[in-house]
């Protein structure tokens, strides 16, 4: 039996300045993965001990590797469809690339008016 695909969703709204941030789709994406997760990896648990029991937020380098451990855990069936990720100031772009870099089991569709810096940010695949 084949095993079902699911589908993560983010929009980088120009009208939003929360929705154009990489910390911000690294939240989403973690606090999504964890809803899907029916068992919490251990590793995770230290990671939130090293935020203060969930008093502090994680930083950007933290919800990177949450983002990983769940996104290794949830295994290949994970697919991230970005919008409009131009509208992702350019200083936060090179984040939401190693992100996705970072994590291989991921497959990633992002929507984007042609610049330079995602289509060498997703490499040859990108404009496919």
């Amino acid at each position: 039996m084949k095993k079902s695909r699911t589908v993560l969703y983010w929009y980088f709204s120009y009208a939003d300045q929360m929705k154009q941030s990489a910390v911000h789709l690294l939240s989403y994406l973690v606090f999504r993965l964890i809803h899907m997760s029916a068992i919490i990896p251990d590793q995770l648990y230290k990671l939130f001990h090293d935020c203060g029991n969930g008093l502090e937020s994680p930083n950007r380098q933290i919800l990177m590797k949450i983002a990983e451990i769940l996104f290794a855990h949830a295994g290949s069936n994970i697919c991230v469809a970005v919008d409009a990720l131009d509208e992702c100031p350019l200083e936060n772009r090179s984040h939401v690339f190693d992100v996705f870099r970072r994590v291989n089991s991921v497959r990633v569709l992002a929507t984007s008016r042609h610049e330079e810096d995602i289509a060498l940010g997703f490499g040859q695949s990108a404009f496919r």
